[in-house]
């Protein structure tokens, strides 16, 4: 199974062994420790509804990089589909912003029902310490580079009962709609337009 280079090939190659790549992916006891104890140390009486965004520039322009107007607008379509389908209308919402290049992070303008941003980069974790955080923390995810490996691996780890959302991207013969799991949401341009204009 290839898990290395800029992008993954297709889940549909290896879906069916979820579980057993569960177990392979499993972390240290000093991982989720350290993990679960940043999560408690900012979110410890935060019962808010934590949605995770993954972004990725830099070196992945013209790979199908997080584009801030897209992931502005998904945010916004997100937090509509996750109010409609909640029995607490009030319930606050937590970002947690994943990504290398802070000053894109904070370019990203967010809906006024967001109660908190938070910026994993300043935790200083390592890759795979971001990636036990992010199953830890979040309650939903959306990948916004959807042909990055890093995502992909960050949303399929997640566990099973946990919406994940994704920005379709083709390049050359890749293309997102055929490589991710079935059941992830992808987010259609023409439902966030519509939504806009509503």
């Amino acid at each position: 199974m290839l898990t290395g280079g800029p992008n993954f090939i297709n889940v549909q190659y290896f879906d069916h062994m979820r579980l057993r790549i569960l177990e392979l992916f499993q972390f240290s006891t000093r991982v989720v420790r350290k993990c679960s104890y940043i999560y408690k140390k900012l979110f410890s009486d935060d019962n808010s509804y934590k949605i995770c965004v993954h972004t990725r520039v830099g070196d992945f322009t013209g790979f199908g990089e997080s584009i801030v107007e897209e992931v502005s607008d998904a945010i916004t379509r997100i937090l509509i589909i996750l109010k409609s389908h909640m029995k607490n209308t009030k319930r606050k919402f937590t970002l947690l912003m994943f990504g290398m290049d802070k000053n894109f992070l904070q370019s990203i303008k967010v809906d006024g029902s967001i109660n908190k941003i938070f910026y994993v980069i300043d935790a200083n974790l390592t890759r795979g310490e971001e990636l036990n955080f992010a199953s830890q923390s979040c309650d939903s995810f959306l990948s916004t580079a959807s042909l990055s490996s890093y995502a992909f691996w960050m949303g399929f780890l997640m566990p099973n009962n946990r919406p994940i959302f994704y920005l379709p991207r083709k390049f050359y013969e890749f293309n997102t709609k055929q490589m991710l799991p079935k059941s992830w949401i992808s987010l259609e341009r023409d439902w966030i337009v519509y939504t806009k204009q509503k």
